[in-house]
C-alpha cells in the first residue's frame, strides 16, 4: 500500500507537464489505496468541499443518462470522466496516511525533485521547440509555432497548468525555510526562472491574468500591508513585461478574432443552460450544440465548434443547476476552508484556488484531463493539514 501511494505521487510529479497518458497511470496505482482506506474513511470529518466534490463526481455519469435522448451528439465514454473529481474526493485519505506516517525523508525529496525537474525540462524543452522549431523532447516541431506549449498538443492546457504551478512555486520559495530539508534553494530558484519564462511564452492571456491577480494573495490573510505591496509589485512586474516584452502587447492587443470566439461561446453556453436549466444536455456536451445554438440566434463565429471557454458555464451547459450548484459550492468552500486554515498546505491552496477560478472565466480547465489531473491532486494535497513534513 506504501509503495502504491509513493508510486502514484512520483507518476505525478514525474508527468504533471510530460505526458497526461503517463498522468493517468497515478489514478490507476491509487485506486487501490482508495478502495483499501474507503471503509476506514471517518466520513463525520469530511469537510464540505468534500462532500461538494464527492456529489459532482456522481452527478457527471446522471447528467450524461439523463440526455440520453439528445438528439446532438451526447458521447457515453465521458461518463468514466466522473472517476477523477471521485478520487480526487477520496484520495486524501492515502495521501494523508502516507505522508504523516509512512513517507521517508528521502522519499519526499524524490518527489520534490522529481516535480522541480521534471517541469523544468517540459518548459525549457518547450521553449527550445518554440525558438527553433525542433522539440527535442518530443522528437518533433512545437505544437505552436507562436507560443509556448510545452510537451502537451494543446497550449492551453500547458499554459493554465503552469499559472497554477507558477504560483506554488513561488509559494515554496515564500515558505523555504520550512520545506529546507527536502530540495535546495539554488534548484527551487532554477525551477522557478525556467517555468516563468515558459509561462510567459506561453503568452496565452487569461493563465497571465491568473497568475497576475492571485499571487499577492498569499499575503491577503497575514498582512493587509504586505497584500497591498505585493499588488503594486505584481503591477510594476507585469507593467515592465509588457514594455520589454513587445509579443506580450501582440496577445492582449491583436486577438479580437479569439475574444470574438469566446463571447460567442459563453452566449452560447449560457443560452443552452436557460433551455436546459435542471439539468442541461449532458456533461462534455456542450461542444456540439455550440453551433447549433450560434446558428440559430445569431451569435458571433457560428460555425466554429468548441466548448464554453469558462468553466461555469461549461458546467451549467452539461449539468444544469444539478451540477452547477455542487461545483460553485466545491470552489466556495475548498477556498473557504483553505483561508481557515493556518498550515502551509492552505496557505500554498488559497492563492491557487484564487488562480483556478480567474483561469477559468476565459478557459474550461475543469473538463481539460491535463488540468484536472493537477487540481484534482492539489485539492487531495490540500486537505491534509501540514505545515512541513
Amino acid at each position: 500500500m506504501e509503495y502504491l501511494v509513493f508510486g502514484s505521487l512520483l507518476v505525478l510529479a514525474l508527468s504533471l507537464f510530460m505526458s497526461i497518458s503517463v498522468m493517468a497511470l497515478s489514478h490507476v496505482l491509487i485506486i487501490i489505496p482508495v478502495l483499501y482506506f474507503l471503509p476506514k474513511m471517518e466520513w463525520k470529518k469530511f469537510t464540505k468541499s468534500n462532500w461538494a466534490l464527492l456529489i459532482f463526481s456522481f452527478l457527471v455519469p446522471i447528467s450524461i443518462i439523463y440526455a440520453h435522448n439528445n438528439e446532438i451528439g451526447l458521447k457515453y465514454f465521458n461518463i468514466m470522466k466522473f472517476k477523477y473529481y471521485l478520487l480526487g474526493a477520496l484520495m486524501a485519505a492515502p495521501f494523508g496516511w502516507y505522508l504523516k506516517t509512512k513517507a521517508t525523508l528521502k522519499q519526499i525529496k524524490i518527489l520534490f525533485w522529481s516535480a522541480l525537474i521534471s517541469s523544468s525540462v517540459a518548459s525549457l524543452s518547450g521553449m527550445i521547440g518554440l525558438y527553433t522549431g525542433f522539440n527535442p523532447l518530443k522528437w518533433g516541431p512545437p505544437s505552436s509555432a507562436t507560443q509556448n506549449a510545452g510537451m502537451f498538443g494543446m497550449l492551453m492546457s500547458y499554459a493554465h497548468s503552469e499559472a497554477i504551478w507558477c504560483i506554488l512555486l513561488v509559494g515554496l520559495f515564500l515558505n523555504y525555510k520550512k520545506l529546507e530539508n527536502y530540495f535546495p534553494k539554488w534548484l527551487l530558484s532554477i525551477a522557478i526562472i525556467i517555468n516563468f519564462v515558459g509561462f510567459i511564452t506561453s503568452y496565452t492571456r487569461g493563465a497571465l491574468l491568473a497568475f497576475i491577480i492571485a499571487l499577492p494573495f498569499y499575503f491577503f490573510k497575514a498582512n493587509k500591508k504586505k497584500f497591498i505591496t505585493a499588488i503594486l509589485a505584481t503591477v510594476l512586474l507585469s507593467a515592465m513585461c509588457w514594455v520589454s516584452v513587445p509579443y506580450l502587447r501582440v496577445t492582449f492587443e491583436g486577438r479580437q478574432h479569439s475574444n470574438l470566439l469566446r463571447v460567442g461561446q459563453w452566449k452560447a453556453a449560457w443560452k443552452v443552460f436557460e433551455l436546459n436549466p435542471v439539468m442541461g444536455v449532458g456533461f462534455r456536451n456542450f461542444q456540439p450544440y455550440s453551433t447549433v445554438i450560434k446558428k440559430q440566434y445569431g451569435y458571433p463565429e457560428p460555425t466554429w465548434e468548441g466548448h464554453a471557454h469558462n468553466n461555469l458555464l461549461e458546467i451549467l451547459a452539461g449539468m444544469g443547476l444539478v451540477g452547477g450548484i455542487p461545483f460553485l459550492a466545491w470552489i466556495f468552500f475548498w477556498l473557504y476552508e483553505s483561508y481557515k486554515r493556518d498550515d502551509l498546505a492552505a496557505k500554498l491552496a488559497f492563492p491557487s484556488i484564487i488562480a483556478i477560478v480567474i483561469g477559468g472565466l476565459t478557459q474550461n480547465t475543469i473538463t481539460d484531463g491535463v488540468n484536472v489531473f493537477l487540481f484534482m491532486a492539489l485539492y487531495a494535497l490540500t486537505q491534509i493539514e501540514v505545515d512541513t513534513l
